[in-house]
């Protein structure tokens, strides 16, 4: 991805996703997908295998300074105080000195604990322990109130972004604001992205995998993707496309096939 202007700070085109890995399978899928050429890891507190991430980034064969390791605080441990707690036992179940990216993983509205959770990895960024503060599922409205109060952005802002469903208006705003948009869910979690009709015929003309083509969609939108898969050869054709771009007319097919959002809004519902 491109530097941004304000904050120098820039993310791989793909990262390896986590999500449903348990640690034993995290920690062999993640050294062997570092080793394979992924550069960051993307993990959660929610996800329950900060542990086995931290074995996979140590059994890769990198430097730790070379793997950019991620995680998020889970709703139930926002707070000022609360969040610290959280944080440290997310770094000692990674085993690192440090996290990379420390996400807010969801808004929470309803809770009003945002601004204390994110003033409180402003802190600890300053202590040396977060080397930038992201959140997740932030929409506009959410933004700009941590702008409006912190007179800073977050570096990252990682959200539901897959063709069907581009937010066109969240993207533009990260980007207008150098806030690096990284997108979940962007080969659709198994629920029928990849069988689209429009999809498979878009992937065949392109001679692209339909996982590869939603990943150059994402990439075409200036977004990193998160994409996860516990299979090595589809790992390793997935991290092809990373950085292809595709032309206008098939990135607006893409924009409107009927494929909507898959998980919560976050303006109304939440998860913990």
């Amino acid at each position: 991805m491109t530097d941004t202007s304000s904050s120098k700070f820039s993310i791989p085109d793909l990262a390896y996703g986590t999500w449903k890995l348990d640690d034993q399978s995290a920690a062999k899928c993640v050294a062997q997908a570092i080793a394979d050429g992924y550069r960051m890891v993307d993990t959660a507190q929610r996800y329950h295998n900060e542990y086995g991430v931290g074995i996979g980034v140590k059994n890769s064969g990198l430097e730790r300074e070379d793997i950019l390791v991620t995680s998020k605080l889970r709703g139930g441990d926002q707070g000022r105080e609360q969040s610290r707690r959280a944080f440290f036992a997310s770094l000692r179940n990674l085993g690192s000195d440090y996290i990379d990216v420390y996400y807010v993983h969801w808004p929470l509205p309803r809770l009003d604990l945002y601004l204390e959770s994110f003033e409180s990895m402003l802190e600890l960024r300053e202590e040396g322990f977060i080397r930038q503060v992201g959140v997740c599922n932030f929409e506009i409205p959410h933004l700009q109130r941590i702008i409006s109060e912190f007179d800073e952005a977050p570096a990252v802002n990682q959200f539901e972004l897959h063709p069907g469903f581009p937010q066109t208006e969240l993207v533009e705003f990260c980007k207008n604001n150098a806030i690096e948009v990284q997108g979940w869910g962007v080969i659709g979690r198994g629920r029928g992205l990849l069988e689209d009709p429009t999809v498979t015929a878009l992937a065949e003309q392109h001679a692209l995998t339909p996982a590869q083509l939603c990943i150059a969609w994402a990439n075409s939108h200036g977004a990193s993707a998160v994409a996860k898969s516990g299979n090595r050869s589809r790992w390793q054709e997935n991290l092809l496309a990373a950085g292809k771009e595709l032309d206008s007319e098939t990135v607006s097919q893409l924009d409107v096939i009927d494929f909507p959002r898959m998980g919560k809004d976050p303006n109304v519902d939440e998860e913990f």
